[in-house]
């Protein structure tokens, strides 16, 4: 069960535009810890997306997450005209030069914290991405992943619903992730949305495949 929290007190409120809702999360993060205890296959974590207004936070923001005993892991912003609807009015959302650099720093401090897991891979990449380079991670939503949603609909992915691959309703599922058009959207995906979107939900598949390619070249340059 993930939580989202983008800043400590009224900062999270603000982000939020819900006067006293960080008290409403906090009391959440209890009532799950407290399932937690009864029931070992629930995890409770903290979810945090770095943006203007938290930016000059976010150590705060880890550090209370520290303090509370769970784990946090923060995110860059996503732009998306379907799922965000953030892509015409994302004034407030325009880093500066100084916050985009603070943003940078911050990511490359985490990946470097972070060895023992594999979210690294995305921290490092997200440090590149806030000061305006394109994704360079591999993203396997389409391949492995897909999102449904509430009307039937099947997409390759939240950030890039501009086509749906198929209908629940009027197709089985095993016609739509195999059909004959599959491999052309996939591709589209990769070539329109991949470039541009700092997503970090679903990373794991595209993280083993660097780790393998990692190992792979330590043991060839072990082998010469």
């Amino acid at each position: 069960m993930q939580v989202s929290l983008d800043g400590v007190g009224e900062l999270h409120d603000r982000i939020r535009g819900i006067p006293g809702y960080f008290q409403r999360v906090i009391e959440t993060i209890r009532l799950l810890k407290g399932l937690a205890l009864e029931n070992e296959k629930l995890v409770v974590k903290l979810s945090s997306t770095i943006q203007p207004a938290n930016v000059e936070s976010v150590s705060a923001t880890q550090a209370f997450a520290r303090e509370l005993g769970l784990p946090i892991r923060f995110g860059a912003l996503v732009f998306s005209s379907g799922y965000y609807q953030n892509i015409d009015n994302n004034c407030d959302l325009n880093y500066t030069h100084e916050q985009a650099k603070k943003a940078s720093y911050f990511f490359s401090k985490l990946a470097n914290e972070d060895l023992g897991s594999n979210v690294k891979f995305y921290y490092r990449d997200a440090a590149k991405m806030v000061l305006g380079a394109q994704r360079s991670k591999v993203c396997m939503m389409g391949y492995y992943g897909f999102v449904l949603e509430h009307d039937g609909a099947v997409y390759p992915c939240v950030n890039c619903e501009t086509k749906a691959l198929g209908n629940l309703r009027k197709q089985n599922f095993k016609e739509i992730w195999e059909g004959s058009d599959i491999h052309k959207l996939r591709q589209n995906i990769r070539a329109d949305c991949c470039p541009t979107c700092a997503s970090i939900c679903y990373t794991l598949p595209g993280n083993i495949i660097e780790v393998m390619d990692l190992s792979l070249h330590r043991i060839l340059q072990q082998g010469n």
